[in-house]
């Protein structure tokens, strides 16, 4: 990296008071941000909409089954997909 490019990228950092992560400046000359840590709010909302579609097959075998532990594994799963769209959709709120 030369050092123009170092100080574009400090300025761009100085500038911005990045939230999420680091300010850099990409090789087609436009300021992105290096999302470090904790993760993106899609993919809060896709893992959710996973743990729901995953909770609902649980809870549906256990009702065929009759397997109480099953079904309400299946509930949690639910839950905890829920929980989760709505710490992606709060996290889309704070952009």
């Amino acid at each position: 990296m030369s050092f123009s490019h170092r100080l574009l990228v400090l300025a761009a950092n100085l500038q911005a008071g990045s939230r999420t992560g680091k300010m850099y400046i990409a090789r087609d000359g436009r300021r992105r941000e290096k999302h470090v840590g904790g993760k993106r709010s899609s993919q809060d909302k896709g893992e959710g909409a996973l743990d729901k579609a995953k909770g609902k097959a649980k809870e549906a075998t256990g009702s065929v089954t009759g397997d109480k532990a099953k079904k309400s594994e299946g509930r949690s799963d639910q839950d905890k997909g829920t929980a989760k769209d709505k710490v992606g959709k709060a996290k889309d709120l704070l952009k």
